[in-house]
C-alpha cells in the first residue's frame, strides 16, 4: 500500500511540476509577445530627415531637425533604434536643433571594421 501511495504522490508531483512548466512557459509567450508588440510599435515610428553618412569606413543613420541652441542629442540605448525618440523629436525641434541616429550595428548604422580602443577614440 506504500508503494502504491509513493507511486500516485509520484504522479501527482510531476503533474504539478508539468503544470508549473507550463504556467512559467506560457508567461514567457506573453511577455515575449507583448515585447515584439512594443517593438514592432516603436519601429512603426520615424524620424524626418533620415540620412545615412559616411563616416570613415563605415555608415551612420541619423536625423535632425529644428534651429537654436542647444543642440539636444538623442542617445538611444538597450539596442533601441533612433526612431525610439519619435514620439517628441518633432515637438522638441520646434524650440530647438535635434539630432539622434542609429548605434553601430543598429538600424541602418553599419558595425565598426574593428573594437574601439582607446587610441582610436583620441585620434
Amino acid at each position: 500500500m506504500s508503494e502504491t501511495f509513493v507511486t500516485m504522490h509520484s504522479a501527482k508531483a510531476l503533474h504539478d511540476q508539468s503544470y508549473e512548466e507550463l504556467i512559467m512557459q506560457s508567461n514567457v509567450i506573453k511577455q515575449s509577445l507583448i515585447s515584439f508588440t512594443v517593438l514592432f510599435l516603436t519601429g512603426c515610428a520615424s524620424l524626418p530627415n533620415v540620412k545615412v553618412q559616411d563616416i570613415g569606413s563605415r555608415k551612420v543613420a541619423c536625423a535632425s531637425k529644428g534651429e537654436g541652441t542647444p543642440v539636444i542629442v538623442f542617445e538611444s540605448g538597450y539596442g533601441d533604434l533612433m526612431s525610439t525618440w519619435a514620439p517628441i523629436f518633432e515637438s522638441l525641434s520646434e524650440v530647438t536643433i535635434v539630432f539622434a541616429y542609429d548605434r553601430p550595428g543598429y538600424g541602418h548604422s553599419t558595425l565598426n571594421p574593428a573594437p574601439a580602443t582607446a587610441r582610436k577614440i583620441e585620434n
